[in-house]
């Protein structure tokens, strides 16, 4: 597993949690530790950073600015009629099964014209 935090990789086996390179070593120790120890280290080190955390509020979480901005943002976009964030992905899906089925329907020309130009 990775705790991209740190760049940290971890091999977990039998209920340890064992280091896997040097920042990892430098987390947990050579020796590596029990997934539980594990689990509240980094609750210890990240559970302040999680949405609506006042790392959070204060905009330090990603990037993405204060909750007022955040809220700004969502409501400009909203009146600019940009859609939600979801369709992208939505629309870029609906093009690969388009591309997907003309690909498919030249394809099953060519076996075609193959078959009947040896008969």
């Amino acid at each position: 597993m990775h705790q991209h935090q740190l760049n940290a990789w971890y091999r977990v086996t039998d209920g340890r949690v064992v280091p896997l390179n040097e920042e990892a070593r430098a987390s947990v120790g050579a020796g590596g530790t029990g997934l539980a120890r594990y689990q509240r280290l980094v609750h210890q080190r990240y559970a302040d950073k999680l949405p609506g955390s006042r790392y959070d509020e204060r905009g330090y979480a990603g990037g993405y600015g204060s909750r007022t901005d955040r809220t700004r943002v969502a409501a400009d976009a909203d009146a600019a009629g940009s859609g939600s964030p979801g369709n992208g992905p939505v629309a870029a899906g609906a093009g690969a099964l388009a591309v997907a089925g003309v690909a498919g329907a030249v394809g099953g020309l060519v076996v075609r014209r193959r078959r009947l130009a040896r008969e």
